[in-house]
């Protein structure tokens, strides 16, 4: 009798545990499926996918090294590269109009037709002498000196922007030396336009406060969101407890799920961005061309994010109590001795 009642209460014990065994597989509570641990990895896996942004636009804008030499690039692109034809152009030919107001009176209505009949050779010819050294030498150091301007305006209130009616430019004015050398315009001709034309406004006194706020903000996201991203990795990798070789396999794949997600996101911006500031298809062509070089170093930063979570799976996979590198090291003799 008292056997059997001893068997009867280890069959509830086992019963018992069985029944805890299913509810905590259920509920996924349990320390063989970490149902909180990875609510906690897909959480920082979109934190992560936020911190790539954050850290691609603080050195994208706020870098200048990062910006000049990622604009240098444009100006190799065929789109960009014929955009800026097209400006530089339009330039020249208000220029050529200045010009032709120096010729004879009977011959003025002449040189307006001559100059809408040659505009599309000169913006082919303007095209051709941007891609030449002198002319990118000359882009490199506009892109440079406006991007220090904007640096030392948002960082320190540079005096350029705390005057009435100053602003940072884009300065492309001398382009147009190398555009009228490469077009063989007469020599004279950039000399007759403007100072203040072929520069592009990138930032005045009004916008100087947002502009502060904007850089402060994120500098700040780029630092937070990589920290709270790593931080919740860590939580999620301890509160794995018994499943923490697991947990550092799901961390792997969604530290590489949410590189994936940049990339997948990469073009998806570059149309959107192209739809809302373009209306013609060669302007599109040029805002893809522009967003696609722009955005290349977020797509480095997805792709070491894709390589770094994926050794990090395959790494802890291998030295799982199955995995092959665990299975080499029992199977290393003894050394003598």
């Amino acid at each position: 009798m008292e056997g059997g009642g001893e068997t009867g209460t280890a069959g509830q014990e086992t019963g018992a545990t069985r029944e805890a065994r299913t509810t905590r597989r259920k509920t996924g509570s349990g320390p063989g499926r970490p149902a909180p641990a990875l609510a906690l990895i897909a959480v920082a896996s979109v934190v992560a996918v936020g911190a790539m942004f954050a850290v691609w636009a603080k050195h994208e804008i706020l870098d200048t090294a990062t910006w000049t030499a990622s604009s240098t690039e444009l100006l190799e692109s065929p789109p960009i590269r014929d955009a800026v034809a097209g400006y530089l152009t339009g330039q020249l030919l208000v220029a050529a109009d200045t010009y032709a107001e120096r010729l004879p009176e009977q011959l003025r209505p002449l040189a307006g037709l001559v100059a809408g009949a040659a505009r599309a050779p000169l913006e082919r010819a303007t095209s051709d002498a941007l891609g030449r050294p002198g002319a990118r030498a000359a882009w490199e150091r506009a892109n440079r000196l406006a991007h220090e301007q904007f640096v030392s305006a948002v960082d320190h209130g540079s005096p350029l922007l705390t005057r009435e009616g100053r602003s940072v430019y884009l300065d492309l004015h001398p382009l147009l030396d190398d555009a009228a050398a490469g077009a063989r315009l007469p020599a004279a001709l950039p000399s007759l336009i403007p100072p203040g034309v072929g520069r592009l406004r990138v930032m005045d006194a009004a916008d100087l406060d947002r502009a502060r706020t904007a850089a402060r903000l994120l500098r700040s996201l780029a630092i937070a969101l990589v920290v709270l991203s790593a931080v919740l990795y860590a939580a999620a990798v301890w509160r794995a407890r018994s499943a923490r070789r697991r947990a550092v396999v799901a961390v792997g794949a969604g530290l590489a799920c949410a590189g994936a997600v940049v990339l997948a996101l990469r073009p998806l911006l570059g149309d959107l961005a192209a739809d809302d500031l373009a209306t013609t298809s060669a302007a599109q062509a040029a805002v893809r061309a522009a967003w696609e070089i722009k955005t290349g170093l977020l797509a480095d930063i997805a792709l070491g994010a894709i390589a770094a979570g994926t050794l990090i799976a395959v790494v802890a996979l291998a030295f799982g109590p199955r995995g092959p590198a665990r299975g080499l090291l029992r199977q290393r003799p003894p050394s003598p001795g």
